[in-house]
């Protein structure tokens, strides 16, 4: 067909093709200039084969050219139309072919054809620009020549001038025409593949409006013309198939679904009759692999999974059941994912050290086309919405560990901005991330405005919300991303400031949680969240108390100076303190270090003694060792850019006291009413103020301006950190003015450390429920001030006390105490009761109004102590409140970037005294993204230690963190342990499988029927919990809880056999039994099964010492009643140490543990691990006291 011709009858359809008497497509192109501004029409095939087959099929057999003129109409129709020339080019975007097409089944008869494939995709690059037209001009002559390009070719260059011959010939950019082009990868879906098929894949190729339109993990169904290119570096006369795109469309649910017949629907519907259907499914799972019956019915549990529900707040509550395998090797773990994957519609079998560069999440690859960095999905993603089968979970990367269950997003900081490290180094985060990426080119990963390097010897301070304390980590990459216009400049009410973009997110503390924050949404007054001491800030490596002591001298009151040409270096110390120079004499005299002493005496004037070191070897080696100690020039004096050595941050408390202690003397001051330390260097300051926090002293800073100069002071806050900093400098003179500042603090309750105002509305009501209100948290409440720890400390032991007079009382069955407690009102209410006949039966004493009363009290009590242990975590955690002082947004300047310091698992981490956080995000070659990955995980792993050990708890033993173990419903362990009798029958079995007996392996239910009946189930079937199931789970849940309640006053913290993450596990696992049953009722003999399994794998998985049930094991890593001794060994420590200034002797310690039931061997431990966390020190040996 003529070119002319199907121009003319595009034109015809166009205008003529209707739908319900309207012109369908003549509405479409009026509205691509008026309503809805667009640069495609989308053409469905069929509608154009209805109107002119033979049109329809050109299409198909002769795309290039049959899209061209349907273009060329489109722009004939809009200039009628609109009586304009200058319009913009219109593409003409076909769907709705005729035939589908899976990637496999692509072949060379559709070469240059247009085609529909569906698939998922796998990849895309990032968008770069394509020059579709291309201008030369010749530098000679000034002639222009255009070369159409094509994006699935090499770029065409032309070297020589058509007219004049000349070879001055260059591309003019701004006469050449550019669109956008991206690279995609799609994939046979997982579940159009037979058992053990690999998927085929094939690239495609978008451009203009339609790129950036798919991510890795959706499913589509995309239109284009096939394409062939030869193979890069081929001699042989082979070609690589590409998809150039003219539709991508993505594909609902609905559709992707195993087609099931009528005649399967009856099937099905039959098969859901049996009484045994779920012993039959069950069954049917593995049937080679003998036993295991509950391992297989957790597994078909999760192949029928709960319901996913979405409340009106948007929280969206899954109903995906994830499954862990531990055990032993050879108990079946791998056969038993192989044969699920091949079972379970749209599954993914991968292993946890997947040779797949994108593992199990997502990961940057090199492109073999483009030779660009594109964006790969991992089995989660490309599993979305159906089942990952991951083999050997224990070994996969740290990376896929931290985003299996959460992805966070990117942020980033100014260059100056200064980060902490956890070797006590503190850098700007600009020059180390730029030195990095220089220093290591090969390995950057360059993106749009974005590059990215992975790291791995580069530590930080992380900081841990849920247990409130700070693990040093490992940082995953480091990158730079392009700056913005303008940055926000916070000031806390500690005196230090952070300079971040506009949409960084700031920890805030608003209506009774942290949240986060976009800066630029930022108020004044508003809450941060910082903490009150730096844990695990502590590396052994050689500076001594000497040293230390010298160092606090020479930062204060000494001087360097070095003439290389001369050969002349000299450190010195000036004082006129005859005792300091007495002390720093003595110091030298212990290092072995000549020096000469020089007087300066004058009328009215005190003497002043000058120490001189003349040594090259001295000063040189002081450089080499303590470098923070000699800036490099600059403009401002060296006394304002010098700084503490990393060495003393990061060294243990003694020799930070003996530090602090010289350097006090030196520059430190007592005044009418603080104390602290002078230093005319702000960085100076913030390292001393880091150095306190790390001993857990709480200081802020001031500027002081004199005359034309600044300086800085760190002044220690409120009377407890006062007490400990008067024991740092108690041979300090001025050590009277000192403790005077302290009584004079303790009388105005001059504590600093704040809890805000909402904390103490809920301590409020608690106070009112127990009826001990005071008043005395009322007036802070009415006008909105937050109150200090300590008094907060107060107040939750006046509950504690009162709680334990109550439990007492309700154990003695003391009436008087509990209708105190519980008021006639309350009763009354709870039960339905009138008021008057409920007053009149607790004053008869009637038997049942009594239970009733005493159940009352028994539920108020856990309620109250529910909420008491969330205060208490706040009030006793590593956490502290800072005000934001003050909020600037100011002008880039100067800048081209900004800077990301990424640290997994952890989502923040702790420099200037505050919690920040940090950079989590699928972050790749300027590519960033958020991908699907709502996945069932039915996931296998192996002990640590090769067997796994029954006397050992399950967390010693995997090579996985509690937060991702929790994230499982079921957990199940395979032991290989001998048994005569079922090693005979698994014998038997598996012989008999060898011999051929079908019978043995033949599934009750066929494999391709209970395929189609799990899709069809997951698909029609949406149980609804029953009132009887949901009395039984209730039922169930109260009398576990009730449980922990029933252990000894004395037990610390409790063990806990249930939590609401169990609760709705078991919901789940009620739904999902439902289901095989296709039943759309939950029911009571639903929930008893879940219930049921659920309380054989805690059983096997979260046990304590003494055989209970506690899931703090999975939550934690640590039972309660191990976690309560390591509470116990710290209330013995802090008891101690009063009684002594050296601390708690560690035969005091294990004798008073003893007493509570801790054997010297676990108290030794214990002790060990406190140490290595930084909780508790060693002043001497055998010495310990709290940090």
């Amino acid at each position: 067909m003529e070119r002319e011709e199907m121009i003319e009858r595009f034109v015809k359809f166009f205008r003529e093709y209707t739908e319900e008497e309207e012109p369908l497509y003549l509405g479409k192109i009026k509205d691509l200039l008026t309503v809805t501004p667009k640069r495609s029409v989308t053409i469905n095939w069929m509608h154009l084969n209805s109107y002119d087959p033979e049109l329809a099929n050109e299409i198909l057999e002769h795309p290039e050219e049959g899209i061209g003129a349907a273009e060329d109409a489109i722009q004939i129709v809009l200039r009628e139309e609109f009586l304009r020339e200058d319009l913009p080019r219109i593409h003409a975007r076909f769907h709705n072919l005729p035939e589908t097409l899976l990637v496999k089944d692509i072949g060379a008869e559709h070469i240059n054809k247009l085609i529909q494939v569906e698939g998922v995709i796998t990849r895309v690059t990032e968008i770069k620009p394509f020059v579709s037209k291309a201008v030369f001009v010749c530098k000679d002559c000034g002639n222009e020549m255009v070369v159409t390009q094509r994006p699935y070719e090499g770029f065409t260059v032309i070297k020589k001038c058509e007219v004049c011959g000349s070879k001055n010939v260059t591309l003019d950019v701004d006469k050449s025409s550019f669109v956008n082009f991206q690279m995609f990868r799609i994939q046979d879906r997982p579940e159009t593949l037979k058992g053990g098929q690999m998927p085929r894949f094939i690239d495609g190729i978008l451009l203009d409006d339609i790129v950036d339109t798919a991510m890795p993990g959706d499913r589509v169904l995309v239109t284009g013309i096939l394409r062939v290119v030869q193979e890069r570096r081929e001699k042989t006369p082979v070609f690589r198939k590409i998809l150039e795109v003219n539709h991508i469309e993505p594909v609902s649910r609905e559709i992707e679904e195993l087609e099931i017949t009528p005649e399967d629907e009856q099937k099905i519907r039959e098969l859901a009759k049996r009484k045994d259907i779920v012993e039959a499914i069950v069954d049917s799972i593995a049937p080679a692999i003998y036993g295991y019956r509950e391992v297989k019915k957790g597994i078909a549990l999760a192949l029928f999974g709960g319901v996913p529900r979405t409340l009106p707040d948007g929280t969206r509550l899954r109903g995906d059941i994830h499954v862990l395998l531990v055990g032993d090797p050879g108990v079946a773990k791998s056969q038993i994912l192989r044969y699920v994957s091949n079972l379970a519609p749209r599954a993914i079998y991968t292993s946890g050290k997947s040779s797949s560069a994108a593992g199990l999440t997502a990961a940057a690859v090199r492109d073999e086309f483009t030779g660009g960095w594109v964006l790969e999905a991992g089995a989660l993603v490309l599993a979305d919405g159906g089942y990952a089968l991951i083999d050997e979970l224990d070994k996969m990367s740290d990376r896929d560990r931290s985003v299996i269950h959460e992805a966070l997003e990117q942020q980033s900081y100014h260059h100056d901005f200064e980060i902490l490290l956890a070797d006590g180094k503190k850098v700007k985060i600009g020059e180390l991330v730029d030195s990095l990426i220089e220093k290591n080119r090969d390995r950057v990963i360059v993106g749009k405005d974005t590059e990215i390097l992975p790291v791995d010897d580069i530590y930080v301070l992380a900081y841990d919300l849920k247990n409130k304390r700070i693990v040093k980590v490992k940082a995953d990459r480091v990158s730079r991303h392009k700056a913005p216009e303008y940055f926000i400049r916070l000031k806390f009410s500690n005196g230090r400031e952070i300079v971040v973009t506009p949409e960084h997110p700031i920890m805030i503390w608003e209506n009774g949680e942290i949240k986060e924050k976009p800066a630029e949404e930022v108020k004044e007054g508003e809450i941060a969240v910082g903490v009150r001491a730096y844990e695990g800030l502590i590396e052994k490596d050689g500076v001594d108390e000497v040293t230390a002591r010298l160092l606090g001298f020479l930062l204060s009151e000494g001087f360097a100076y070095a003439n290389p040409k001369n050969g002349y270096y000299e450190v010195g110390f000036t004082n006129t303190d005859e005792e300091l120079v007495e002390e720093f004499k003595e110091l030298l005299h212990k290092l072995g270090v000549k020096f000469n002493i020089q007087v300066r005496k004058r009328e009215g004037e005190k003497v002043l003694y000058t120490i001189r070191i003349i040594s090259k070897e001295f000063y040189l080696g002081l450089k080499r060792e303590f470098p923070e100690m000699f800036p490099e020039s600059g403009n401002e004096r060296p006394a304002r850019r010098k700084r503490i050595p990393a060495k003393i941050i990061r060294s243990p408390y003694y020799i930070k006291i003996a530090f602090l202690n010289t350097f006090f003397k030196g520059d430190g001051f007592v005044d009418k009413y603080r104390v602290g330390f002078t230093t005319s260097s702000k960085a100076m300051a913030e390292d001393l103020q880091d150095i306190l926090y790390s001993i857990g002293i709480y200081s802020y800073l001031f500027e002081e301006v004199r005359g034309n100069k600044r300086y800085y002071k760190v002044i220690i806050s409120g009377t407890k950190d006062l007490e400990r900093f008067s024991q740092i400098i108690k041979d300090d003179r001025r050590i009277e003015k000192v403790k005077r500042l302290i009584e004079i603090s303790k009388k105005r309750r001059n504590y600093r450390d704040i809890i805000p105002s909402d904390i103490l509305i809920n301590i409020r009501r608690i106070l009112n429920e127990i009826h001990i209100n005071d008043g005395g948290l009322t007036n802070n409440i009415s006008r909105s001030y937050n109150a200090n720890r300590e008094r907060v400390k107060e107040y939750l032991n006046k509950i504690e006390k009162e709680l334990y007079r109550i439990k007492n009382a309700l154990k003695d069955g003391d009436i008087k105490i509990l209708r105190r407690f519980v008021t006639i009102k309350e009763l009354a209410k709870s039960f339905g009761w009138p008021y008057s006949t409920t007053f009149c039966r607790v004053n008869r004493r009637e038997e049942e109004t009594i239970k009733a009363l005493f159940e009352f009290a028994t539920k108020k009590i856990e309620n109250i102590e529910e909420e008491l242990e969330k205060i208490k975590g706040i009030v006793d955690g590593n956490i502290r409140f800072l005000k934001i002082v003050k909020v600037e947004k100011i002008p880039n300047k100067d800048w081209k970037w900004v800077y990301d310091v990424t640290v997994e698992p952890y989502h923040l981490f702790v420099s200037h005294g505050l919690v920040l956080h940090n950079t989590i995000s699928i972050s790749k070659a300027g590519i960033t993204a958020t991908l699907n990955a709502r996945t069932t995980v039915i996931a296998a792993a192996n002990p640590k230690h090769g067997r796994f050990n029954r006397m050992k708890p399950l967390f010693e033993q995997i090579d996985l963190p509690p937060t991702l173990l929790s994230r499982f419903d079921l957990i199940f362990v395979l032991v290989d342990e001998p048994d005569e009798k079922l090693d005979s029958e698994i014998a038997r079995h598996i012989l008999r499988v060898r011999r051929g007996e079908s019978e043995v392996v033949t599934p009750k239910i066929s494999h391709e029927l209970l395929r189609k009946y799990i899709a069809y189930a997951k698909k029609n079937v949406h149980p609804v919990i029953s009132e009887e199931a949901m009395e039984e789970i209730e039922k169930y849940y109260v009398r576990m809880r009730r449980s922990a309640k029933k252990g000894s006053e004395n037990e610390g913290i409790r063990p806990i056999p249930i939590t609401a993450r169990q609760l709705e596990a078991l919901i789940r696992l009620s739904e999902a039994h439902a289901r095989m049953r296709l039943s759309p009722i939950v029911t009571r003999e639903d929930a008893r099964e879940a219930i049921k399994l659920m309380e054989y794998t805690l059983r096997q998985i979260a046990t304590d010492e003494t055989g209970q049930i506690d899931v703090t094991i999975l939550e934690v890593g640590q039972s309660a009643r191990k976690l309560s001794k390591v509470e116990r060994i710290l209330d013995i420590i802090e008891k101690l140490q009063k009684t002594s200034e050296k601390g708690a002797h560690i035969d005091d310690i294990l004798e008073e543990a003893k007493k509570f039931g801790i054997e010297k061997q676990e108290a030794r431990e214990i002790i060990e691990k406190l140490l290595q966390q930084g909780q508790i020190y060693m002043p001497e040996t055998g010495y310990y006291k709290l940090l």
